[in-house]
């Protein structure tokens, strides 16, 4: 089931992308790709949100520098937007989440003050971290683009949900390439001017992956 992923940027590590089988039917699930190695990938940071009840859910995001990582509005609740009670925990460094040792604790999210989680737009939010990640080949900032490519290749990379039929995930970090979509396509499947799409409604194309 192939289908156009909206998402704030392709070159950031995504948390939770959207897959649309058709335009009304958005799917949670993001899966197929390669497993790589995080050299390919230093930007991307896996994110655990626990709540203070101790329930969990992950999202991904990409340094943006030492202290600041780029991440999705969405990965955050009402509650923790406004009083920051949920833990984050931010796993750095390395394509395996079972052998990470750059580990930072924080609880500050700073969400798109015009964020709207109705439509999903100004999907996008920076999580502080007080305590400084180490720079060097497994944690490199991301490049920020000026302007979308369109109609061009990029990557999409992270960690989650593998087989969207047994919810099988992974700890291992997952790329796939896809096609950014030009601003006709995109248009018909997005929300708003901040988001892009990429994929194909072909089905010899592949999904993308977390």
């Amino acid at each position: 089931m192939v289908g156009f992923m909206a998402c704030f940027s392709l070159a950031i590590l995504c948390s939770r992308f959207k897959i649309y089988s058709s335009q009304e039917n958005p799917e949670g699930r993001v899966v197929d790709g390669q497993f790589v190695k995080i050299c390919h990938f230093p930007h991307a940071v896996f994110l655990e949100i626990i709540k203070p009840e101790r329930s969990t859910h992950i999202c991904g995001s990409s340094v943006v520098n030492q202290h600041f990582l780029l991440t999705a509005a969405h990965c955050f609740s009402e509650e923790q937007r406004r009083r920051s009670k949920d833990e984050i925990v931010a796993y750095a460094g390395h394509e395996d989440l079972e052998k990470t040792t750059i580990v930072r604790k924080t609880r500050l999210p700073i969400v798109h003050e015009k964020y709207d989680p109705e439509v999903v737009e100004n999907d996008i939010a920076l999580v502080y971290l007080p305590h400084k990640l180490p720079l060097g080949n497994s944690v490199k900032r991301i490049i920020i683009m000026k302007y979308f490519p369109r109609n061009k290749k990029g990557s999409l990379a992270g960690w989650g949900i593998i087989n969207d039929i047994t919810n099988e995930g992974t700890m291992l970090l997952k790329a796939v390439t896809q096609t950014v979509g030009n601003q006709k396509v995109c248009s018909s499947v997005v929300s708003g001017p901040g988001m892009l799409c990429a994929g194909s409604t072909r089905a010899s194309d592949p999904r993308p992956a977390a």
